[in-house]
């Protein structure tokens, strides 16, 4: 369920929660019928996801995990970031600088790993 959290404004800004995605959330068993009507009486998508998000993060991880099939059918490009660890944290990418090494790593990687970055000043032109 910290997934939900950490992504949270990523899928409250990105999922598409019609009708016809919530009816098979609800045939799965992900979320209630229950909570299926109640999310589709929100006009906007944002809402409506942000109700959806609360109710998962209520429900059991075998529950996430069927939201997670669900979305890889439906929003692939969603569920990636989500089974990938590829969220808003990791996502916030800064470049240290290593003394000892010199060179580029994220650092909130628990093994340092060397990364190139699109569009960032090659590490040797730093001050």
């Amino acid at each position: 369920m910290r997934k939900l959290t950490v992504n949270r404004f990523h899928l409250l800004d990105n999922i598409d929660s019609s009708n016809s995605f919530l009816d098979e959330l609800g045939s799965l068993g992900c979320i209630t019928w229950q909570q299926r009507e109640h999310i589709i009486k929100y006009i906007h998508l944002r809402d409506r996801n942000e109700k959806l998000v609360d109710f998962l993060t209520r429900r059991s991880v075998a529950d996430f995990h069927k939201f997670i099939t669900v979305l890889d059918k439906e929003q692939p490009h969603l569920a990636n970031v989500l089974v990938t660890d590829r969220g808003e944290i990791s996502d916030a990418f800064v470049r240290v600088h290593c003394e000892t090494v010199g060179r580029t790593f994220l650092s909130n990687c628990q093994q340092s790993q060397e990364i190139t970055i699109a569009g960032l000043p090659d590490i040797n032109s730093w001050d």
